[in-house]
């Protein structure tokens, strides 16, 4: 070969070497090539090599574990292996110990493995949910209420359910939807944001009521039915309860219908038989005004829930006092008088 050609072999080696992406298969030491070893980012991620060939599964580097798919490229994020639920973190190093995830705290064993269900660390007792994420504040487990602080430890309190959280959790759920495919989507949207799977039936309502309190605004003016096509839709239809309901949960501001027919649309689709009512709401001084309200059957008796009298009671002192939750008219007399029921569209 002339040194021509030899100077020109070693141009186009020089120049793929410098490509991105380029993996060399052996580097030369002392004039004698040699495998390839070492980490390498490549166009589909990175990969490490052991004597010249991308590693795959499970490899340790130090005190570190990596996982390397089938075809050598290294995991990050969740991964299911062996029937397990592992964290590899953005730099591919596998999860160990407490990590925060989205604004939720998981905990992964020593091996790697996302615990689940109660744990118990060197200062005390926590608990994990099927999907991983700790519990904090008071959470039903085995029939049982526990209470759990801010740091997801176990405060040491176990009570049994009675009463209306008792009723609501034996109740069969029959989940129903609305004739409104967007009323329905609305619904959805609301529980995937604010409810959990981890809930008992009681907190999910509770949840429902403490949102309405908190983040909706009493509001009579006038609603555009022109300004969305849903909202005429419903209106014209005559599908009045789902119109309000539609109306509140899109604007999140409205009167106590509105309040009432997203509270009973959304404890429907949850399974529970619940009814909007319209009559008379009294005060203290016995003066009273047209009203409506929701109400829930269980066990063969109707429990009154009015998310928008509950948020005026609390406007005075900044409390929710939950004289308004899940309570029979016997229980609080001269409040309120029936005078009939909204329909749900067929």
């Amino acid at each position: 070969m002339t040194g021509r050609w030899k100077r020109m072999t070693a141009l186009v080696l020089a120049a793929a070497l410098s490509l991105p992406g380029a993996v060399p298969a052996a580097a030369a030491e002392n004039g004698v090539n040699q495998p390839f070893n070492g980490w390498s980012e490549e166009e589909n991620g990175w990969y490490y090599y052991q004597q010249g060939a991308p590693a795959t599964g499970w490899l340790q580097l130090g005190q570190t574990w990596y996982y390397l798919g089938q075809d050598g490229v290294m995991q990050t994020g969740w991964q299911t292996v062996g029937g397990q639920t592992y964290y590899f973190k953005d730099w591919g190093g596998m999860a160990a110990g407490w990590l925060e995830i989205d604004g939720s705290w998981y905990y992964f064993k020593d091996w790697g493995g996302m615990a689940t269900g109660w744990l118990e660390l060197a200062d005390g007792w926590y608990y994990l949910d099927a999907d991983g994420k700790m519990a904090t504040g008071t959470r039903l487990i085995g029939g049982k209420n526990y209470g759990f602080d801010a740091s997801g430890r176990w405060d040491g309190t176990e009570k049994a359910v009675t009463g209306l959280q008792a009723l609501l959790n034996s109740v069969a759920l029959e989940p129903k939807g609305t004739v409104s495919p967007a009323l329905d989507a609305r619904v959805n949207a609301f529980i995937d944001a604010h409810l959990s799977d981890s809930m008992d039936t009681y907190t999910k309502v509770k949840t429902v009521f403490d949102y309405m309190i908190e983040n909706y605004t009493y509001d009579n003016s006038a609603i555009n039915i022109t300004s969305d096509e849903t909202l005429l839709s419903l209106y014209l239809s005559g599908a009045m309860t789902e119109f309000y309901a539609y109306s509140i949960l899109e604007s999140e501001r409205g009167v106590c219908n509105d309040y009432s027919a997203a509270f009973a649309v959304i404890l429907r689709k949850l399974g529970l038989e619940t009814r909007l009512v319209e009559g008379i709401a009294y005060t203290t001084d016995g003066s009273g005004s047209g009203h409506a309200w929701a109400e829930v059957n269980l066990g063969g008796t109707w429990y009154l829930f009015d998310p928008q009298i509950e948020q005026n009671i609390a406007e005075r002192d900044g409390y929710v006092h939950y004289y308004r939750f899940g309570v029979t008219m016997e229980s609080i007399p001269g409040r309120y008088d029936t005078y009939g029921y909204w329909d749900f569209a067929e």
